[in-house]
């Protein structure tokens, strides 16, 4: 898939948490967030845009924070990508 790969972990009434998985090039496409948000790297790579503002490289054990209707894109750099978004207050 050219946009990766996400499973649900632990959607309930409060927040929604979901795992990414990119390879090397594939990206997540500009989208603007439901509610507040916290993407948290867990494995390689990558380079993500917030809310139009420049590039940022990220890599294992950063977290990225959202406020509510932020767009977010990225794409996986030099390897694979795996990470975890946390939608706060997202409908299930």
């Amino acid at each position: 898939a050219a946009h990766g790969h996400a499973v649900a972990l632990h959607p309930n009434g409060n927040s929604r948490t979901l795992l990414f998985a990119l390879r090397s090039g594939q990206t997540i496409k500009k989208h603007c967030v439901e509610s507040p948000m916290h993407v948290v790297v867990l494995k390689g790579r990558g380079r993500f845009i917030v809310g139009g503002e420049s590039p940022v490289d990220i890599r294992e054990n950063t977290l990225l924070v959202l406020d509510a209707e932020e767009t977010i894109e990225g794409e996986a750099v030099g390897g694979d990508l795996v990470f975890l978004e946390v939608l706060h207050g997202a409908q299930t």
